[in-house]
């Protein structure tokens, strides 16, 4: 797992200034080893590499965390033997050794045992084809000077993130926000929308928009492509997409040993390590699965769980943990809170996240990857996209049971969800209102929480001083296309937009804050097309629930405690008792401060009083206005005119050539 910077100027070239100052602001994610390389291209519009101090066109850099093949081999900008393309590579393709015996057979010689190497043949051999071969996550940046043509690409989840900077033909791109900061002059001019939909619905991953306007996030399965020859022409193409069909009827074969031969082999391949391996360990049956399947690959390898157990019992999942660990002779990690260093916590996790969180969770989270890193681990598996890809998720549950209303299959329904409320785990007050918001058009679910007393924002959220510009202010990510079913839009969205991309980020940046690549076996493109085929009864029913078909799949393999539980908690903190450390700090902030430009000082102060004091319930929207808070004086700070020996990233055109 590493980090990549890359700028080109399609214009006139630029003397060389803060390139590598930009690149070194990523170094957690790749503290093993630095590479980076400057090309010119010529009067023919050839590209050749030149020297460090001569003004060029195009640079490629890289921060590298050695994972396989560890030896000087896999150092980065790789090019290939004639110097047809150049690749600077973040992520890990499990099926490399594949990819590599058959790329032998076509006549490819390799000299390392690292997967870019294989990326880079397999680019040579089918070009931009090549991404449907790959098992893995990534993120890269190649230039391939047979085409005069610049890729950025990212990986179908975005595992692995990938902005882009674009301003007066100078294209950037950056596994991480800071370093294009720096690329805007000095000034930072916020997107509004981006901002409402982070503080309203704690989501900034469901569209290319940044916080900042002019960086964009790539979106996973895309991958932007820039004319290096002449006009500096971009494009952004989509080349993978969850699948869109029809659910297959019930097959002949079992789907519950066909999906448990599917998670035996992608855990065998996230196994694939040169560096030692450990276990995010929550104590629900997504993560316990892992540690169990992983046991059941190789019953010797050495297994290290690590689990954060918060100091209130009523969120602990301390004994589930311990089923785990005991089942799997794993070594076990127990990390608790620690209130004496929140503050300091917020601080750095504010810089490492590169832009604000949702909750107080991702500070839990980070000290899991802190432990890991303590006890030596560079590669940590967890269970990220469970929920998503096999329904664990109550509204998701709820979409299905609409479904079947809407189908006139009311018996079934009403039999899934007494299931669901009365052994299932589900409240039931919460279960009717999640059906009922499934069964009313998106149009009319504004007004419906009008009626009910239930705004859509908080009132210290006030849009309309948020500059004065026309924003949405509904749930966007309600709609769904005409002839699509309440559940397939569900667990498209979720997957795609709505839930897993956010989570992801927050566990790329804390793992690489910590220089340990995080691996997620359960999000495979071959899991999402076996999934996606199936009847939407398999993921819930009456018997076994939420995950029905995981449950069935695993049974064997995870403890029969852990496959039978409905009262998952999640990874959840006390937010409430959170809120009571950092409540002092926002109150002390002054009412100049960038965070009241988009909302309302008095109403925020007030709202959070009466949360402390029991007169309103906490929402996890009072924590992003905190984390919001922070990131604006981080982010502001990078545009200064001096950060680690940095300089705002100001470039001097010279004459072409």
């Amino acid at each position: 797992m590493c980090g990549l910077f890359s700028i080109f100027h399609s214009c006139s070239p630029m003397v060389p200034s803060n390139e590598q100052c930009l690149l070194d602001l990523m170094a957690h994610r790749g503290p093993d080893d630095r590479g980076s390389g400057f090309w010119r291209r010529d009067q023919r519009r050839q590209f050749t590499r030149c020297e460090s101090e001569s003004p060029y066109h195009l640079f490629l850099g890289h921060r590298r965390l050695s994972i396989l093949d560890v030896s000087a081999a896999g150092h980065q900008p790789m090019t290939s033997s004639n110097d047809e393309i150049a690749l600077v590579y973040n992520g890990e393709i499990y099926n490399f050794i594949e990819l590599r015996n058959e790329l032998s057979t076509r006549g490819y010689l390799f000299k390392s045992g690292c997967d870019t190497e294989v990326l880079m043949s397999a680019w040579l051999e089918w070009g931009p084809a090549c991404l449907d071969r790959l098992m893995g996550m990534f993120s890269f940046c190649i230039a391939d000077f047979r085409n005069s043509k610049l890729y950025a690409v990212r990986d179908p989840f975005g595992i692995k993130p990938l902005f882009m900077y674009e301003h007066e033909g100078t294209f950037a791109f950056s596994s991480e926000l800071p370093p294009l900061l720096q690329l805007t002059g000095g000034k930072l001019e916020y997107n509004t929308q981006a901002i409402y939909d982070f503080l309203r619905w704690g989501l900034l991953e469901h569209t290319p928009a940044c916080l900042i306007n002019g960086i964009q996030r790539i979106l996973p399965g895309h991958y932007a492509e820039i004319d290096l020859a002449d006009s500096g022409q971009s494009r952004l193409i989509q080349y993978w997409t969850l699948p869109d069909r029809e659910p297959r009827p019930d097959p002949s074969i079992d789907d519950a040993v066909e999906l448990r031969k599917l998670l035996l082999q992608s855990v065998k391949l996230h196994l694939r390590s040169d560096v030692p391996i450990g276990f995010a360990l929550s104590g629900g049956i997504d993560s316990s699965a892992l540690v169990c399947l992983a046991h059941n690959v190789d019953p010797s390898i050495a297994l290290h769980t690590f689990s954060y157990i918060p100091n209130d019992s009523s969120l602990s999942e301390e004994t589930w943990i311990d089923i785990v660990n005991s089942h799997t002779n794993a070594v076990s990690h127990k990390i608790s809170d620690d209130a004496d260093t929140l503050e300091s916590e917020l601080i750095r996790a504010t810089r490492f996240q590169g832009e604000p969180f949702s909750s107080t969770s991702i500070l839990a989270q980070t000290r899991i990857y802190k432990e890991a890193a303590n006890q030596g681990i560079k590669v940590l598996i967890d269970g990220q996209g469970g929920d998503e890809m096999f329904c664990g998720y109550p509204y998701q549950c709820a979409a299905h049971v609409v479904d079947l209303i809407l189908s006139g299959k009311l018996w079934r329904a009403l039999r899934l969800f007494t299931s669901l409320t009365q052994r299932g785990g589900f409240n039931k007050l919460s279960f009717l209102q999640l059906i009922g918001q499934e069964l009313l058009p998106s149009k009319l679910h504004q007004l419906a929480r009008k009626l009910v007393r239930r705004p859509l924002a908080p009132s210290w959220i006030l849009p309309d001083q948020i500059s004065n510009v026309q924003i949405h202010l509904d749930d966007r990510l309600r709609s769904r296309t005409k002839n699509e079913s309440h559940f397939g839009h569900r667990l498209r969205s979720t997957i795609g937009q709505a839930n897993l991309p956010d989570l992801l980020r927050y566990q790329d940046r804390n793992s690489m804050a910590h220089s340990i690549e995080a691996r997620v076996p359960l999000l495979t493109s071959t899991l999402a097309d076996f999934v996606f085929g199936l009847p939407h009864s398999k993921f819930v029913d009456p018997q076994n629930g939420s995950k029905a078909l995981l449950r069935k799949a695993l049974e064997g393999i995870v403890p029969e405690e852990i496959i039978s539980r409905r009262d998952k908690v999640g990874f959840e903190t006390p937010e409430r008792t959170f809120l009571e450390t950092f409540f002092p700090l926002i109150e002390a902030l002054p009412q100049t401060h960038a965070l009241y430009r988009f909302v309302d000082r008095e109403r925020l102060l007030n709202h959070a009083r009466d949360v402390l004091n029991g007169k309103k319930k906490y929402h996890s929207s009072l924590w992003r206005a905190v984390s919001f808070a922070y990131w604006i004086d981080y982010a502001e700070s990078l545009t200064t005119p001096s950060i680690n020996s940095c300089s705002r990233g100001e470039y001097t055109e010279v004459a072409s050539h």
